[in-house]
């Protein structure tokens, strides 16, 4: 899959509207229509974050108990009345432009990273086009892709890769249409060897294209969620999820904090659009 890479002055050009076709009210009502692309799968598929956060910061869970991201406050809201099933966000007759995806998801805890073993495979690797319907129809040497799932642990400088059948405590799957950004989609927005740990993190983190405060000034929080979790239940009754940090760095708070979230999703592969897709005059679908 391609993805947009680079700072936000690198990466100008993935604006899309969605929600309208009217480019002045996408402009003016960004908080609701406004969006960027994540990248373009070898079949035309395209992924977007919503530009801004939704107005409400939303937990991963109530308690501690071990809740998946499927039965997360998260995924519901941002599948329900608070964004997908909101007609400001998604009027009713733009619902059939997203397409009905399967996600996979993890419980990854860095310590056990050993287990993994075997389960290390390549990534998958692309080059930048003009235009993100010339990525859509690059041709094999342009942008390779594989039918590997992989996340980056953010406590090791190395990505780790393993496929999505070989071990269930590892990954499961998911049909929806909206989800939160992946481990990945975060890194990879940055660069290939981007080192966003809690320690260490690359100064380029938070300047990447897609970091909130890049893109949002009036987020709830300046802390985002993503659909990872850290742990089976990491320590009795109590476990941590992923977010991207206002630094830019990865952190693991507990499922109970309220964070900021973004809906991500692909659109179908028979859009049509229209524009450049500057902030300006954003990609227009028809």
């Amino acid at each position: 899959m391609f993805r947009y890479q680079g700072t936000a002055d690198d990466v100008t050009d993935n604006y899309i509207c969605f929600g309208t076709d009217n480019k002045d009210d996408c402009l003016n009502n960004q908080n609701q229509y406004m969006y960027r692309i994540i990248g373009v799968t070898p079949e035309g598929r395209v992924k977007v974050i919503k530009k801004e956060a939704l107005d409400e910061k939303i937990s991963w869970a109530d308690n501690y108990d071990d809740v998946e991201f499927p039965e997360s406050n998260s995924f519901k809201a941002i599948n329900g009345e608070k964004f997908l099933e909101n007609p400001s966000y998604i009027p009713n007759e733009w619902k059939d432009k997203i397409y009905n995806s399967i996600w996979t998801y993890g419980n990854f805890d860095p310590s056990e990273v050993s287990k993994i073993g075997e389960e290390l495979y390549q990534m998958e690797t692309g080059k930048k086009g003009t235009t993100w319907n010339e990525k859509a129809s690059s041709s094999d040497k342009d942008v390779q892709s594989t039918t590997v799932e992989y996340h980056r642990s953010p406590y090791f400088n190395q990505i780790l890769y393993y496929k999505t059948y070989i071990n269930e405590k590892w990954t499961k799957k998911f049909i929806s249409k909206v989800s939160l950004m992946y481990l990945h989609d975060y890194y990879y927005s940055v660069s290939d060897t981007a080192n966003c740990q809690s320690d260490d993190s690359d100064e380029m983190c938070q300047t990447g294209w897609m970091h909130l405060s890049q893109n949002d000034k009036g987020a709830p929080c300046t802390s985002e969620a993503t659909m990872a979790r850290r742990g089976l239940n990491t320590y009795p009754g109590w476990f941590d999820v992923f977010n991207v940090g206002e630094p830019g760095d990865i952190h693991t708070p507990v499922a109970t904090e309220k964070l900021s979230i973004r809906p991500v999703f692909f659109l179908n592969n028979n859009i049509e659009i229209s524009g450049s897709g500057t902030e300006a005059d954003p990609y227009i679908i028809k």
